[in-house]
């Protein structure tokens, strides 16, 4: 499979996998084209990242045993390429998404995904009004 057919840097059978996922979501949950793209992008990243950490391309066996040490290596190369943790988040959701998925579809699964904990996020309080600004 060329890199154009299969941007998600998996062996052909995840691969195929990758793509059903993302046609599920479009079809059947309706995403947004913006969305779809952050999630495809953060897969693709999550399967470049699976080829340098194991050294191939990940079929769907590798993706079955991987162990909560991967993921965390995954977030922790993320963390330190500086992406925040909104981001962060938003990158494990899409990998979780994508695991779901093929566990509702009977492909496989992979248990230890469960373990992995997301970044916590800031909280924003908000700020009151100045008088100025309620005036207005």
């Amino acid at each position: 499979m060329s890199q154009a057919l299969n941007p998600f840097n998996l062996a052909p059978d995840a691969a195929s996998l990758a793509q059903s996922w993302l046609a599920s979501m479009k079809n059947e949950r309706r995403m947004a084209p913006k969305t779809l793209q952050a999630y495809a992008s953060d897969m693709a990243q999550f399967g470049s990242f699976l080829q340098e950490h194991s050294g191939g391309p990940a079929n769907i066996a590798a993706l079955t045993n991987l162990e909560a040490s991967d993921f965390r290596a995954y977030l922790a190369k993320q963390r330190g390429a500086k992406i925040e943790s909104r981001s962060l988040a938003r990158k494990l959701s899409s990998v979780r998404s994508f695991f779901r998925h093929c566990e509702r579809a009977g492909h496989f699964k992979c248990a230890t995904l469960a373990a992995i904990r997301s970044p916590k996020l800031p909280h924003a309080v908000p700020r009151p009004l100045s008088e100025e600004q309620s005036d207005r």
